[in-house]
C-alpha cells in the first residue's frame, strides 16, 4: 500500500537497496480500482489531503512521485445530505455552507458559528487559511483556538449531531463518518476540502499507485508480488530475515512493517504487541471498520449531485437475522465518469 511503497521510496532516497514484498498480485493496497462492464470503479481516493501546494503534506507527495505535474480535480462539494426534500452540502466555499446552514436553521446559529470558526482555526494550524488558502495562524489566534478544537476532540460526531435542533443539520454532522468518530475528524475534512487541499489527482487511485511504484523502481527498488510474509526472524531483539509462504527467505539489514499490527504481532513475530501500541489500537477514537462497496451504473448523462449523497433510509421491520443501517452513501467522482 501507500505506507509500504513510501517506506521503500524513502529507503531508496537514503541510499538503501529496498525490497517491497506484497501479498497481492498487484501493489497499492487500498489504492486500487477495477474495470467492469465498461465502467471504471474506483475504491479509494474520494479526496486526497495535500493537494494544496501551501500545505505541509504537498512536498511529501511530490517526493513520493504522487503529485507534481499531475492535474488536480477540485469539486464544488464533497458530500450532500438530504432530509424531507431539503439539502445541505459540504461546499468548497466555506462561507456558502455557513450561509445555507444559517438559512436552514437560525435557531442553531451559535453551534453553526462555532463549527465554522473551528474549521478556520484548523486551517490556520495547517497553513492553508485565508482567501488564498496559504496563511498560518498567529500566536494569539492559536491560543484562542486550542479550547475550541479541544471541545471537538472530546466529542463524537453523534454527540455533535445532537447539539443541532434541525434534523437536516443533525444528519449532516453524523452522516459522513457515522456516530462514533471524533468530531475533530469532521473538522479536519471540512478544513482541508474548503482550502483546496482535498482534491482528486487525475486517474485517482490506481494511477497514483502506478506513480508510487514507478518512483520506487526508479530508485533501484525491487517489487515482489504474490509474496506473502509469514515469519519475521529475530535475534537479540533485532529482525534479520523474513520468510514467505512460497518457502523462500530474504535476509535484510532492516525490516520495515507496513501492515496491520494485528496481523504481525504473535503471528509473524513471536512477541506481543507493545503496550503503547495496544493502547492506541484499542482506543475508540481511532475506529477501524469494514465496509461493502456497491457500484451502480446509471443510465444518465450526469447525476443530480456531486461527491457523495447521504440520506436516511427507513429501517425495515419484521425481517429476521438482518441488521439494516439507516444511512446510505452513493459516491460520484468526475474523474471516473
Amino acid at each position: 500500500g501507500v505506507a509500504g511503497l513510501s517506506a521503500g521510496i524513502y529507503a531508496g532516497l537514503n541510499g538503501h537497496q529496498a525490497i517491497v514484498c506484497e501479498k497481492h498480485f498487484i501493489a497499492g493496497g487500498n489504492l486500487t480500482a477495477w474495470n467492469r462492464g465498461g465502467f471504471h470503479i474506483d475504491n479509494c481516493i474520494h479526496w486526497l489531503t495535500g493537494t494544496n501546494p501551501a500545505s505541509s503534506t504537498y512536498p511529501m507527495w511530490e517526493t513520493l512521485g504522487a503529485l507534481g505535474e499531475i492535474k488536480i480535480l477540485q469539486g464544488e462539494s464533497l458530500f450532500t445530505c438530504k432530509h424531507e426534500g431539503k439539502r445541505i452540502s459540504l461546499y468548497r466555499d466555506l462561507y456558502r455552507m455557513k450561509k445555507e446552514m444559517l438559512e436552514i436553521s437560525p435557531e442553531d446559529k451559535k453551534e453553526i458559528l462555532t463549527f465554522i470558526r473551528a474549521i478556520e482555526y484548523f486551517q490556520g494550524f495547517c497553513g492553508i487559511a485565508g482567501e488564498n488558502h496559504n496563511e498560518k495562524i498567529s500566536v494569539l489566534r492559536a491560543i484562542a483556538a486550542i479550547p475550541v478544537l479541544a471541545r471537538y476532540y472530546t466529542m463524537t460526531t453523534g454527540e455533535l449531531a445532537k447539539k443541532f435542533k434541525h434534523p437536516l443539520l443533525s444528519l449532516f454532522f453524523k452522516g459522513f463518518f457515522g456516530y462514533e468518530f471524533s468530531s475533530l475528524a469532521l473538522i479536519m475534512v471540512c478544513a482541508h476540502f474548503c482550502a483546496d487541499n482535498g482534491g482528486i489527482p487525475v486517474g485517482s487511485s490506481s494511477a497514483m499507485a502506478d506513480r508510487l511504484i514507478e518512483r520506487f523502481q526508479s530508485l533501484g527498488g525491487q517489487l515482489l508480488l504474490k509474496k506473502e510474509a509469514v515469519k519475521i526472524h529475530t535475534e537479540n531483539h533485532r529482525a534479520y530475515a523474513v520468510s514467505f509462504a512460497d518457502g523462500t527467505t530474504i535476509e535484510a539489514d532492516y525490516v520495515v512493517l507496513a501492515a496491520d499490527p494485528a496481523s504481525i504481532f504473535e503471528k509473524m513475530l513471536d512477541s506481543p504487541m507493545p503496550k503503547a501500541l495496544t493502547k492506541n489500537y484499542n482506543d475508540s477514537r481511532f475506529l477501524r471498520f469494514s465496509a461493502y462497496q456497491c457500484a451502480y451504473a446509471c443510465a444518465l448523462s450526469e447525476l443530480p449531485f456531486e461527491g457523495d449523497m447521504i440520506f436516511e433510509v427507513p429501517v425495515l421491520t419484521n425481517v429476521q437475522n438482518i441488521k439494516i443501517g439507516t444511512k446510505l452513501s452513493f459516491g460520484y467522482n468526475e474523474h471516473s465518469c
